[in-house]
């Protein structure tokens, strides 16, 4: 690997920019991809989402709920765990998507099961009877 590209403890850049284009380059050469994270803001400049829940953030947030903890309080504790909101990467509309969404999955698949089960038991009770998977 060439010098410019070595890692080492206690870099420092000039911008944002520079340090994305060297681990960009980095990346490349070690076989990994970066990106930037993005927010989107209002008029005002306030963060209205990030929509970057990690897959075990999401599943903390659905534990806290399915113990009947509120987004808001399990929000607020990620943040607490994290040393502030800002260091969690999202914000809560992003978590409230984020539940819905696996809801939502949830009983579309879990209908779908269904009917398959249905399907299966309907052909061990009638050998005639047909479906395709």
């Amino acid at each position: 690997m060439e010098e410019a590209l070595c890692l080492k403890i206690g870099m420092e850049f000039q911008s944002e920019d520079e340090a994305y284009n060297f681990y960009n380059r980095y990346g490349l050469v070690v076989g990994f991809s970066v990106r930037k994270d993005y927010l989107n803001k209002d008029k005002e400049g306030v963060i209205t989402s990030r929509r970057k829940v990690s897959i075990s953030q999401g599943a903390q947030a659905e534990i806290a709920n399915d113990a009947g903890i509120s987004l808001k309080q399990s929000h607020e504790l990620m943040g607490k765990e994290a040393g502030g909101l800002g260091n969690i990467g999202y914000t809560r509309d992003d978590l409230k998507r984020y539940l819905r969404t696996k809801r939502e999955r949830g009983l579309k698949y879990g209908e779908t099961g269904a009917m398959l089960r249905y399907f299966q038991e309907q052909k061990l009770k009638n050998p005639s009877f047909f479906h395709v998977e």
